[in-house]
C-alpha cells in the first residue's frame, strides 16, 4: 500500500514498518510463551512465573543471539557460496540457512517461526551482491516461485479449515467485531505517540491497524495446540480471527488513501497561507 502511494521512503513508512517488526516480535515471544507452557505441560496446573520468565527469556535471547551472530556472519557465508559456480548455490545457501534457524528454534523448545522470522530479519539484497555482478538473480526473486506455489496453498487452507456457520452465533459475531474495534482502536491510539516532527499520527495509527499472515498463522498454530484434550483455539476462536483479518485489511486501503492525501492537501494549504 504504501509503494502505491509512492510513500514507502517516507516518515510515515519508517515508523510503520518498524513498529511492525517489534509488533511481531512481541507476539513471537507470546507464542514462545504459550507453545512452551503447552509442550511442558504448565497449562494444566497453577500458573508459575519461573517457567514463563525462562521462556520469555528464551525466546528473546534466541532472537537476539540469531540476529546479531547472523548479521556479522551471513556475510562472510554467502561470499564464500558465491564462489560455487552452479546456479542454485544462492538459493540451496539462502534455504538452508532459514531451515536452520527454524530446526533451532524448534531444538530449543521454540516454533521453528521464530527461527524463520529471524531469518527473514536478517537475509538482504546485500547478500546476493556477488551473485548479482555475475549475472544472477537476487534471493528475492529466486524465492518468487516457492512462494508464489506455497502461499496460496496456505490461504486455501486457512479459508477450509474456518467454519463459517459459526458466524450467525450472535457471541461469536459479537467477538469478530469486538476484536476488529480494539485492533483499530488500539493502533488509531498508539499512533498519538508519535513525535517525529513531520510525520502523520493518524496515517501511521491507521498503517498499522491490518492483522495479515502473522495472525493467520497464529490462529493455524492454535488449532494444533491442545489444553485439556481441545484445541486451544476452536471453531469460534478461529473465525473470529479470520473475520478480524479480513475487516483490517478490507478497510486499511482506503483509509491510508484518504489520509495521505488528505494531509497532502493539508501541507500544500500550509504552504500557501
Amino acid at each position: 500500500m504504501l509503494k502505491d502511494l509512492r510513500a514507502s521512503r517516507s516518515g510515515e513508512a519508517k515508523v510503520i514498518l518498524g513498529a511492525a517488526v517489534v509488533d511481531d516480535i512481541l507476539a513471537l515471544v507470546v507464542l514462545g510463551l504459550v507453545t512452551g507452557g503447552l509442550a511442558g505441560g504448565t497449562a494444566s496446573r497453577a500458573p508459575e512465573w519461573r517457567p514463563a520468565v525462562a521462556l520469555v527469556a528464551k525466546t528473546i535471547g534466541f532472537l537476539t543471539l540469531a540476529i546479531v551472530l547472523g548479521i556479522k556472519l551471513t556475510p562472510l557465508w554467502f561470499r564464500r557460496a558465491a564462489r560455487l559456480r552452479g546456479p542454485g548455490a544462492l538459493l540451496a545457501v539462502g534455504l538452508c540457512f532459514c531451515f536452520f534457524l527454524s530446526w533451532a528454534a524448534n531444538a530449543i523448545g521454540l516454533a521453528p517461526l521464530v527461527g524463520a522470522f529471524a531469518a527473514g530479519l536478517i537475509l538482504e539484497d546485500s547478500h546476493s551482491q556477488a551473485f548479482v555482478q555475475r549475472g544472477e538473480r537476487p534471493l528475492g526473486e529466486l524465492l518468487e516461485p516457492l512462494t508464489s506455489f506455497l502461499v496460496p496453498v496456505f490461504f486455501v487452507l486457512v479459508g477450509f479449515r474456518t467454519n463459517l456457520g459459526v458466524l450467525a452465533d450472535l457471541a461469536v459475531l459479537g467477538l469478530s467485531l469486538a476484536l476488529t474495534m480494539a485492533a483499530v482502536l488500539g493502533k488509531l491510539a498508539c499512533g498519538v505517540g508519535v513525535l517525529s516532527p513531520g510525520v502523520r499520527k493518524l496515517t501511521v495509527g491507521l498503517g498499522m491497524v491490518p492483522r495479515g499472515e502473522v495472525t493467520l498463522v497464529f490462529a493455524a498454530l492454535g488449532r494444533t495446540l491442545q489444553m485439556g484434550g481441545a484445541p486451544l483455539v476452536d471453531d469460534r476462536g478461529y473465525a473470529a480471527l479470520i473475520t478480524l483479518v479480513i475487516i483490517t485489511t478490507l478497510i486499511t486501503p482506503p483509509a491510508l488513501k484518504w489520509s495521505w492525501r488528505e494531509g497532502g492537501l493539508r501541507h500544500v494549504s500550509g504552504q500557501e497561507a
